[in-house]
């Protein structure tokens, strides 16, 4: 596995309005820190958040440094299906076998385990501190989560 597509909110942002500003979830920048020399790293989301929206507000927050690429439901569709999650790995130049989601909505990571995709679903700050762990058990087979 060498791509994890991010599903930035709420796994690593909080936003409830799109004029919002919004926070990092704690541990945030600590945690990709850590994954930054092992994976690509990919920030997707939906609600209608425009990729310039995105970009501005990783840079903001201080996010912006840990990822190659912005990828949004206006480029890719209107929800994260297996379908988007092969075309962006496609267009990052991973095939699906060097791919994984990071999501923080438990209905998307059921639906994309369903598909047989790896997913790692993280919930708040404890679910994030967990992942760098849980990525490299995913990439050596240990376990699917």
């Amino acid at each position: 596995m060498h791509l994890i597509i991010f599903d930035v909110v709420p796994a690593l942002l909080t936003w409830d309005h799109p004029a919002d500003i919004p926070e990092p979830v704690p541990s945030a920048a600590e945690v990709l820190d850590r994954l930054f020399p092992n994976f690509r790293r990919i920030a997707v989301t939906g609600g209608g958040r425009t990729a310039r929206i995105l970009r501005r507000h990783r840079e903001d927050t201080g996010l912006a440094e840990f990822f190659d690429g912005v990828a949004t439901n206006s480029a890719y569709g209107p929800e994260l299906s297996p379908r988007v999650v092969l075309r962006i790995a496609r267009t990052a130049g991973a095939g699906l076998g060097q791919a994984a989601v990071v999501t923080g909505r438990e209905d998307t990571a059921t639906t994309l385990r369903k598909a047989g995709l790896p997913v790692v679903f993280v919930s708040g700050t404890e679910g994030l501190e967990v992942l760098p762990e849980a990525l490299d058990s995913l990439r050596s087979g240990r376990f699917s989560p």
